[in-house]
């Protein structure tokens, strides 16, 4: 027999809590709900997603100075990746509200 080593039947019980304390003191360093905004279109406003109004998510705007926010999505469906027109007169999105994501 190798020193250290030992038959099948002799094992030691695996010790998981010290790796399940540590993973879950990694995780507890995320954020709860990741953030996704995009810098400002040519109207000096930000898109972003929030799940600020229920269960899903929805997409907002605001002034870059934080000013009022403005909710422009509502339905059951998640939306989410708002991007601006070059114009910035237009969001483009992914959502699943028909059953599976496309961009709106």
């Amino acid at each position: 027999m190798v020193p250290g080593c030992y038959p099948c039947c002799a094992r030691r019980p695996f010790n998981a809590a010290p790796g399940v304390a540590l993973l879950a003191a990694m995780l507890s360093l995320l954020p709860a709900n990741p953030a996704h905004a995009v810098f400002p279109g040519s109207n000096g406003k930000i898109a972003f997603v929030s799940l600020r109004d229920g269960p899903t998510s929805e997409i907002y705007t605001m002034t870059a100075a934080g000013g009022t926010q403005t909710r422009l999505t509502t339905n059951a469906a998640e939306d989410l990746l708002p991007v601006w027109s070059p114009d910035g007169t237009k969001i483009a999105f992914e959502s699943n509200r028909d059953g599976n994501f496309e961009i709106y």
